[in-house]
C-alpha cells in the first residue's frame, strides 16, 4: 500500500521541523479526501473549535468547488494528527481566522497549492518511486471508501454534484466479481 509507506516515511522524519504539519497535510488529503484548494484555504477554526479538534470537518462554501459546502467526518488518526499540529503550532491556533497552513513567506497568506504539490511529489517519488499528486490521494480516499460503502455516500463526502463524477473512482477487481457471484448464488430465505 503506497500511501501507508508514505505515512511511515513521514513518521520516520519525526522530530523534523515540519513533521507535524506535513503529516497533517498528507492525512487531510488521504483521510478526508480534500481537494488541493480546499486544503490550502482551511482556517484554524475549521480544524479546531475552542482549541479542540473537530470530529467532522465542515468544508465552507468559499473554499469548496462550485461553492458546494459539505461535512466530512474525520478518522481517529486524522483527529490525532490535527491535535498534534495544534499543540505544535499553539500560537497559530489562538485565532480561528488564521490560515491553518500559512505560507512560509507570510502568516497572512495560505500555503500555495504549488508548495503542497511539491511536498507530495517529493515524498511519493522518494518512497514509492513515482510522483503522485494531491488528487491521487483524493482518488485513493474515494477508492478506499467504495470498498466499504455505496457510491452515494462517496459522492457526498467528495462534494460531487453528480454521481457520474464519482463513478470515475469505481474499479472492479477479480475479488469484487467473485464476491458478487458468491453473494448472488447463495440461497436466500424467503420470509
Amino acid at each position: 500500500m503506497e500511501q501507508q509507506k508514505c505515512l511511515e516515511f513521514l513518521e520516520q522524519s519525526r522530530p523534523g521541523p515540519n513533521y507535524v504539519r506535513n503529516y497533517c497535510l498528507f492525512l487531510l488529503l488521504l483521510d478526508a479526501g480534500l481537494r488541493l484548494g480546499e486544503l490550502c484555504g482551511l482556517r484554524t477554526g475549521d480544524l479546531c473549535v475552542a482549541m479542540v479538534p473537530v470530529e467532522s470537518l465542515k468544508i465552507r462554501a468559499e473554499i469548496a468547488k462550485r461553492a458546494r459546502p459539505r461535512s466530512v467526518p474525520l478518522s481517529k488518526r486524522l483527529q490525532d494528527a490535527i491535535a498534534g499540529y495544534k499543540n505544535d503550532k499553539r500560537q497559530l491556533f489562538t485565532n480561528p481566522a488564521n490560515f491553518a497552513f500559512p505560507s512560509s513567506a507570510s502568516n497572512s497568506l495560505p500555503v500555495s497549492e504549488r508548495s503542497v504539490q511539491r511536498f507530495i511529489d517529493t515524498v511519493t517519488l522518494r518512497v514509492v518511486g513515482r510522483s503522485l499528486s494531491p488528487h491521487n490521494l483524493r482518488h485513493t480516499f474515494a477508492t478506499n471508501l467504495l470498498q466499504v460503502t455505496n457510491i452515494r455516500v462517496v459522492q457526498e463526502l467528495l462534494g460531487h454534484a453528480n454521481v457520474s463524477s464519482t463513478q470515475i473512482y469505481t474499479h472492479t477487481t477479480p475479488a469484487d466479481l467473485q464476491k458478487a457471484i458468491d453473494s448472488a448464488s447463495t440461497p436466500r430465505v424467503q420470509s
